[in-house]
C-alpha cells in the first residue's frame, strides 16, 4: 500500500460539494418543448362502423424460413432504398439488389438466432385488427397499437412487415383467408391516405 509503484486514485480528492457546484453552473438551460399527441384517428372506411365490426382475427406460429423470408427482402428493400449503400450493388431483381452468397449466410445464421430467441418468447400470437388498430396477444402479454403508432407498412411475397417504434411485426399471408387479406389490404391502403401530423 506504500509502495511508490501503487495507483493513483482516479476520483480527486476534493470535496463533493465544490463538484457539484461546478458541474451545476456548467447546465444550460434546456428550451422549453411542447408535446401534443395527435386525436386517435380511424380509417375512413370503417370510422361509421362499430368497434367490434369486421375485425380481422387470426392466430400465427412463425416458422423459420418464413422468418428469414421476411429478413431477407427487408434487407433488399433496405439497401435499394438507401442511397449510399445502392451506388454499390451491381446485380438486381425485380428492383431490388440481389444478395451475395456471404450476405445469404450472414442472415441465415443471425435471422436463425434471432428466429430462436423469439420463438421461444412468443411461440403463438393471436392478432385482431381493426378500424381502431392491431392488438397482437402472446405469452408476453398484449400490444395494443393505433393507426396513428404505425410507422410504416412493407409488402413482401411471405405478407406484410409492419413497422413500429418498437420493432416490426410480420404478418404472414398463410395465416389469413382470402377475405380477411383482401380486407386487410383495403385498411393498409386506407391508413397510407391517412394525413400525416
Amino acid at each position: 500500500m506504500f509502495n511508490f509503484l501503487h495507483p493513483k486514485p482516479v476520483v480527486s480528492r476534493r470535496p463533493v460539494a465544490e463538484h457539484a457546484i461546478k458541474q451545476s453552473a456548467r447546465r444550460t438551460a434546456l428550451p422549453e418543448v411542447l408535446i401534443v399527441k395527435a386525436p386517435q384517428r380511424e380509417l375512413p372506411a370503417l370510422a361509421a362502423a362499430a368497434a367490434g365490426a369486421g375485425a380481422i382475427e387470426f392466430s400465427v406460429v412463425y416458422r423459420r424460413r418464413e422468418y428469414l423470408s421476411f429478413v431477407q427482402a427487408h434487407v433488399r428493400t433496405r439497401i435499394g432504398t438507401d442511397p449510399s449503400l445502392r451506388a454499390e450493388r451491381r446485380h438486381w431483381e425485380d428492383g431490388l439488389p440481389t444478395l451475395s452468397l456471404m450476405e445469404r449466410c450472414v442472415i441465415g445464421a443471425i435471422g436463425s438466432l434471432m428466429f430462436a430467441y423469439k420463438r421461444r418468447l412468443m411461440p403463438r400470437c393471436d392478432f385482431r385488427i381493426d378500424a381502431q388498430g392491431i392488438r397482437r396477444q402472446s405469452a408476453r402479454g398484449g400490444l395494443h397499437l393505433i393507426w396513428d403508432e404505425v410507422q410504416a407498412v412493407h409488402r413482401y411475397p411471405a405478407g406484410y412487415l409492419i413497422t413500429i417504434s418498437k420493432g416490426v411485426m410480420p404478418l404472414p399471408r398463410r395465416c389469413m383467408t382470402t377475405n380477411q387479406h383482401a380486407k386487410l389490404a383495403q385498411w393498409l391502403q386506407d391508413w397510407e391516405r391517412l394525413p400525416t401530423g
